[in-house]
This record gives structure tokens, C-alpha cells and sequence, in this order.
């Protein structure tokens, strides 16, 4: 590490034109007070005099295995040392870890301790809103009579079976679009 100061551009241009001259290295540090050592540094490498290498070793996780890291982490419920083992097995689970917290796209959520609902539990809250609609063998006539009484009945549910239902409806609603109207899964 140099113990004085950096040649100044001042300085710079002085050694740069008495070697030009043809003054010997001696002959530059005695005139400019400066060491031997850095007018050789100096004159090595004018360009990159005084710019600083980083040191330490290369990161162990490049740019590519982090876009990958995240691209897994955010599309599965897995947890860092599987992620470690399948999408960087080079790196350690540590590290892996670290690099998650470092994104500010992956955020942390506890899974909910409640089972998913399945298409049995949605299917018997079907049957629920279709017996309120049409008990006492009632028929509509077109497409809004439908609506309203499904919406009234909706309305009517016990807040148990609301509450269970809504957990889960943002996904349903999702998949249904996404389908375009035609069967889903629940």
C-alpha cells in the first residue's frame, strides 16, 4: 500500500515530459522530491496510475445464477437449502439466502396453516347457492331475474360459509378468466 500521496495532474505531466526530455528516472525524483518507486509506477502505466483494483474473490453467485434463484424462488413454496441443492448446488445455502433477502421483489409470507380448498369444498358451496336459488322449484325468465336471485341468496349465506369461501375466491376468479369461461379445477 503507498504510504504518500498520489502524483498530482500537475505532477503527472511534469515526469511525463522530462522522460519525454530523456531524464532519467534519478534525475525526475530528485527534481520533483518524489520516490523512485512511484515515478517507475507512474511511468508503467500513466493511464492507469491511481485507479485502485477491487480485490477479494469472484462472487459466488453470477448474475445469471441469481436471475435463476429468483426466477425459482418466486414461482415455488421450496425452501433455500432445496433451492441451494437444485438451481446453485455450487453455493452454499447461506448464500443462497442472502442473495433472496437482498431482492426487493421476493418478499417472505408465512403459508397459511388452513387446508386449500378443493374442488369437493367448492362444489358443495355450489350445491349451497343452488339449493337458495332454486328452492320452491323457482324458474326465471331470463339472464338478470338469475343474477339477482343468485346475488340475494349470496347476500343470505351464513357468515361461516362466506368466510371459508373468500379465502380462496381471488384464484378461482383468476383461473375462471383465464379459462375463459369454460370448466375449472374447482
Amino acid at each position: 500500500m503507498p504510504r504518500g500521496t498520489a502524483l498530482s495532474q500537475f505532477e503527472r505531466g511534469q515526469i511525463a515530459a522530462m522522460k519525454a526530455a530523456g531524464t532519467s528516472n534519478k534525475q525526475i525524483s530528485k527534481e520533483t522530491g518524489r520516490s523512485m518507486q512511484v515515478i517507475r509506477d507512474y511511468l508503467k502505466d500513466p493511464v492507469g496510475y491511481g485507479t485502485h483494483k477491487t480485490g477479494g474473490p469472484k462472487p459466488k453467485l453470477t448474475p445469471r445464477d441469481k436471475r435463476a434463484l429468483y426466477n425459482a424462488a418466486s414461482n415455488k413454496q421450496i425452501g433455500v437449502r432445496e433451492l441451494a441443492r437444485t438451481v446453485t448446488p455450487h453455493a452454499h445455502y447461506s448464500t443462497v439466502h442472502r442473495a433472496i433477502q437482498e431482492s426487493p421483489n421476493l418478499v417472505r409470507r408465512s403459508i397459511r396453516k388452513r387446508p386449500r380448498m378443493t374442488s369437493t369444498h367448492f362444489y358443495n358451496r355450489r350445491n349451497y347457492l343452488a339449493r337458495q336459488v332454486y328452492k320452491d322449484s323457482k324458474q326465471y325468465g331470463n339472464r338478470r331475474e338469475l343474477e339477482k336471485a343468485i346475488s340475494k341468496a349470496f347476500r343470505e349465506m351464513p357468515d361461516e360459509i362466506l368466510r371459508n369461501h373468500a379465502d380462496r375466491q381471488h384464484e378461482r376468479v383468476a383461473e375462471l378468466l383465464e379459462k375463459q369461461g369454460r370448466e375449472t379445477h374447482y
